[in-house]
């Protein structure tokens, strides 16, 4: 079996190369990324998104210039119970959000220019119900989305992979938040936060 594949494979290489299979991706990625355009609320030049993400009320996401978003990615945007309205996502420009990651809203959600994500992170305003007898009385999947308040991530910010970012959270300027951490309170400008819950190592003068 290992040299049939093996075969197999040496033929392929010959017929399509590695890199004529990375061209044709590319072209895909671009046709699915000007496909999408049309679903955003505005977005910007040279927005390059990889197959596929999955968008919920993308009209109200707005898409600054030169966003790369990797694959798997999720951009929901949902009805906030407390307001009866849709909240809102903007991304700003040269931001790459990282495979896997996943940015909902129910209120609203600012990433501001030059942000950097990893794989996998998770950033969020709302939670399913309140801390209540009554919501916990209720399967999760059934308690409305509130929102304890809008998260802003700064400029220049710089998130490392399985990074959580929960609601009501500002993430000043310049700022690192180490792998696996979760921020549950606003960071300063130019602070290094690691940990769960994330806690300031250094401020960077």
């Amino acid at each position: 079996m290992k040299t049939i594949i093996s075969l197999i494979a040496y033929i392929s290489s010959i017929f399509f190369p590695i890199e004529l299979e990375e061209k044709m991706r590319n072209f895909k990625d671009k046709v699915y990324s000007a496909r999408l355009l049309q679903l955003f609320g505005s977005c910007g030049i040279n927005f390059r998104c990889e197959r596929t993400i999955r968008l919920w009320h993308a009209h109200h996401i707005t898409i600054g210039d030169n966003v790369h978003v990797f694959r798997s990615s999720i951009l929901a945007v949902h009805k906030n119970a407390a307001t009866n309205n849709l909240g809102s996502i903007k991304i700003g420009n040269n931001v790459t959000i990282g495979e896997g990651s996943h940015i909902t809203a129910a209120q609203q959600i600012i990433i501001g220019d030059n942000v950097l994500m990893g794989r996998r992170c998770t950033i969020t305003d709302n939670s399913h119900g309140e801390s209540s007898a009554l919501d916990m009385s209720i399967a999760p999947s059934k308690r409305n989305l509130v929102s304890k308040g809008a998260v802003v991530i700064g400029n220049n910010v710089w998130l490392g992979d399985n990074v959580v970012v929960l609601p009501g959270v500002h993430i000043g300027d310049g700022s690192i938040i180490g792998a696996s951490s979760v921020v549950t309170r606003s960071t300063p400008p130019h602070s290094v936060c690691v940990g769960n819950p994330a806690r300031i190592s250094k401020i960077i003068e």
